[in-house]
């Protein structure tokens, strides 16, 4: 009796062990039982009944899946791939130290759709936190299959932010002839849609990943509280403070400012273990400078004085340097650990760089798919 099995996998990954499968055999002369030892993860009992032949093809269906799941990302920045149909992405993270927020995901849900496309719904902040008045906002992303080749993966990823408020506590001062200081308050309305395209190459253990970005915001004066010139009399102060108010930082405007800004990222990663992968990624991100901010970080009159303020909404370059790696408990579950170094370019050339800015940054991952329900 000839017995001929072939394997019809639904591949992700290597396999997990090695297992027996049972098969029963009935033809028209005699029953024959069989056991095949093949490597699989879990498969049910196959029984085939064939009265009229004596050669039997037994088709034993494989599932084939991965030993771990990993994320299709370096520890922020997206890879080309997308995560397989009915395949689902838990994961949350938290920041220990000198907390500046540099736009990463805290709380994130992701799915993979028909092998082309994901969607990702995420509570985040949009922009840096200018003071202790940031909230939280969600953010839903997604991300399409745009070349899938064998070591080469390219997607474009399309990320909306909504509206995140920004509130600004600040010190003006003017002389009088001394100096006489007012505090004021303003809560900038922010949105914004940043376009990624990840660009990722797999090379054995090795896999790098380039990107470029493209954001634009919309920020828009929501409240404004400035010292009240009502009571306001003749004289130095009182021009002073009615100059301040006619120049472009402190103006009123119900006007929405855009602004563009083009950003990259790059990363490499190593499967160092089976299970362990070390990470490296650099990645440029904007800092927002909002108008009537003041320009740099200095100390006594000249920090407050109308004169040092922006003029109108801009950014500057935050380059951050992730270092850390990403170690799987088991096939679905991973916890990701580094530490951020950034290059903060709105801070003093002498303050840009320094450890005393680094942030420590912790993740965990869970991924499951449907297919393990199935079996």
């Amino acid at each position: 009796m000839l017995i001929f099995i072939p394997m019809l996998s639904d591949t992700l990954r290597d396999t997990t062990k090695q297992d027996t499968v049972k098969v029963e055999i009935e033809t028209k002369k005699d029953t024959t039982k069989i056991e095949i030892k093949t490597k699989i993860k879990k498969i049910k009992p196959v029984k085939i009944v064939r009265p009229d032949v004596e050669t039997v093809s037994i088709i034993v269906r494989e599932y084939r899946g991965p030993k771990y799941y990993r994320p299709y990302k370096l520890l922020i920045g997206p890879l080309g791939q997308v995560i397989p149909q009915g395949t689902f992405w838990f994961y949350g993270g938290a920041f220990f130290g000198n907390w500046q927020d540099f736009g990463i995901g805290q709380g994130v849900f992701t799915v993979g759709l028909a092998d082309l496309m994901e969607v990702k719904i995420s509570i985040e902040r949009l922009l840096s936190n200018l003071s202790s008045g940031g909230t939280s906002s969600g953010a839903m992303a997604m991300k399409i299959k745009f070349l899938d080749l064998k070591n080469f993966k390219s997607a474009v990823e399309l990320k909306i932010n909504p509206v995140s408020f920004e509130t600004l506590s600040d010190t003006l001062v003017l002389f009088n002839p001394e100096p006489v200081y007012y505090d004021f308050t303003r809560e900038y309305k922010t949105r914004g849609v940043t376009a990624f395209i990840p660009l990722t190459f797999y090379m054995r253990k090795y896999t790098l990943a380039l990107g470029v970005s493209l954001a634009q915001f919309g920020i828009t004066i929501n409240s404004s509280q400035l010292p009240d010139t009502s009571n306001c009399y003749a004289g130095i102060y009182c021009d002073s403070l009615k100059s301040a108010y006619n120049s472009d930082a402190f103006r009123n405007s119900s006007k929405e400012e855009l602004m563009n800004f083009y950003g990259a990222y790059a990363g490499l990663s190593y499967l160092w273990k089976e299970n362990t992968e070390l990470i490296f990624e650099v990645n440029a991100l904007p800092r927002l400078l909002y108008r009537t901010r003041y320009k740099k970080d200095t100390v006594g009159y000249v920090k407050y004085m109308p004169a040092n303020r922006y003029d109108a909404n801009d950014y500057a370059l935050n380059i951050l340097t992730f270092l850390g790696l990403r170690y799987s408990f088991n096939r679905y579950i991973s916890a990701e650990a580094g530490i951020v170094v950034p290059y903060d370019m709105s801070l003093p050339p002498e303050n840009r760089l320094s450890l005393l800015n680094s942030v420590l940054y912790a993740n965990l991952n869970l991924i499951f798919s449907l297919r393990d329900l199935s079996w």
